[in-house]
């Protein structure tokens, strides 16, 4: 009786409005690698007491060569990756227009910047990307143990005063060597305890999305494109 009980009360539940997330392993060049981790591995040796003591530290925390990454020719490739994987995810996620046809859509980099984790209990903080309408994680180096991904659901559960089951609060991604995740700015996560022989290494993608140059009734609630802008 208790199996078939609890058996319906499953049947019962039904779990609403899935926030979809984007992941692909993209394995990186050699030269292109080798490139990205030169400003990564400066980053920890300019910081590594920083890193050390505190678990992590990402580059918009320091100076402007570590968060506009994506100007570099040596991120080039990456960013061609991001934005390819953004337009991948945006077609799956958003609807057609009313005569079904895609929507077109123009992808920004705001920031990209090195996200450093201490190979000695190392972890990020729960947080969140203000200032940007998707982030992108695009991962360097994973080897060790721990430094799982992990998304919290915006539920509304997180602040019940009530014990709900974690897989109704948190989403573990586990990562690898090339893998790139994509998933909505606003999203609070946080990376789990991490330990290694070397630090972890990551680049951080802020990502602005508008229309493109063709804009219409359609696009209502679109952010149109820059060119269109006036400063005021």
């Amino acid at each position: 009786v208790g199996h078939w009980f609890k058996s319906c009360i499953w049947l019962m539940i039904k779990d609403l409005f899935p926030t979809a997330i984007y992941q692909t392993n993209i394995p990186c060049p050699d030269k292109e690698w080798e490139g990205m981790m030169d400003l990564c591995d400066e980053f920890w040796e300019r910081n590594q007491e920083e890193i050390n003591g505190h678990g992590n530290m990402t580059g918009d925390q320091d100076d402007q060569k570590f968060f506009m990454a994506h100007r570099s020719e040596k991120f080039y490739w990456l960013n061609y990756q991001v934005s390819k994987s953004m337009q991948e995810y945006l077609r799956g996620i958003c609807r057609d227009t009313d005569d079904g046809k895609k929507f077109e859509y123009a992808v920004f980099v705001q920031k990209a910047w090195t996200s450093v984790v201490s190979p000695h209990s190392g972890r990020v903080p729960e947080h969140l990307h203000k200032g940007s309408h998707f982030s992108a994680i695009y991962y360097l180096r994973t080897e060790g143990e721990g430094g799982v991904l992990t998304l919290c659901a915006s539920s509304g559960f997180e602040m019940s005063p009530i014990n709900v089951h974690e897989r109704y609060l948190n989403y573990d991604v586990e990562v690898e060597d090339g893998d790139l995740v994509i998933f909505p700015a606003n999203m609070m996560h946080f990376v789990s305890e991490f330990e290694g022989d070397e630090h972890r290494a990551a680049i951080v993608y802020d990502l602005f999305i508008t229309s493109c140059e063709e804009v219409d009734e359609e696009y209502e609630n679109v952010v149109t494109l820059p060119s269109y802008w006036a400063r005021i």
